[in-house]
């Protein structure tokens, strides 16, 4: 079975929104895939969606654990964009977390989805990245997308071999002293 970007007929965005995310959007119209986009919310994923025709799935910033079960139907599983630098900041709110420890340094990772915890499957890829001065948690979210859907497109290109070399994570929680309370941050927070 083929694997490179350019031989995927389809790519299904599944989303907690009613919209594709843009970046994977772009990824699609790049590997001339637009046509065949669909967006599911999250909710109805497992009822509606025949899974047999899906060889690997694929989430960013999605929040929810996923039943084992749809993990494995697909033949590669589930690839998550997350954007932090795992181990450290897993769970849903990784850029809240970047704020409230006022770090410079961020980054993203592309990893498998692993059942029952959050954020705990092997890394394939990752990229750090310097915060801009005065960035917003909404632009870190966009920077840290469009460099996790690029680390994508690149694993895309000979998946069984990035699936081979991915590496297991720490089990440590490498979560740093928090310097603000959660109640001082805003999405469009800058620092």
């Amino acid at each position: 079975m083929e694997t490179n970007a350019a031989s995927i007929g389809r790519l299904g965005v599944c989303s907690k929104f009613h919209e594709p995310l843009c970046e994977l959007a772009k990824f699609a119209n790049r590997a001339k895939l637009s046509k065949d986009i669909i967006t599911i919310d999250y909710r109805d994923i497992l009822s509606s969606l025949s899974l047999q025709s899906w060889d690997l799935g694929v989430l960013a910033s999605f929040g929810h654990l996923l039943p084992e079960d749809l993990i494995t139907s697909f033949p590669y599983g589930i690839l998550c964009i997350h954007p932090s630098l795992l181990p450290r900041y897993r769970g849903a709110a990784p850029l809240v977390e970047t704020i409230r420890n006022g770090d410079n340094v961020s980054g993203v990772s592309l990893m498998s989805i692993a059942p029952k915890k959050f954020d705990v499957g092997p890394i394939l890829a990752q990229e750090t990245v310097e915060i801009p001065s005065r960035c917003t948690t909404r632009q870190l979210g966009e920077l840290l997308m469009g460099r996790g859907v690029k680390l994508l497109e690149d694993a895309l290109n000979d998946l069984p071999a990035a699936l081979a070399a991915a590496k297991p994570q720490s089990s440590e929680e490498p979560y740093g002293k928090v310097k603000l309370p959660i109640s001082e941050i805003l999405p469009n927070q800058i620092w």
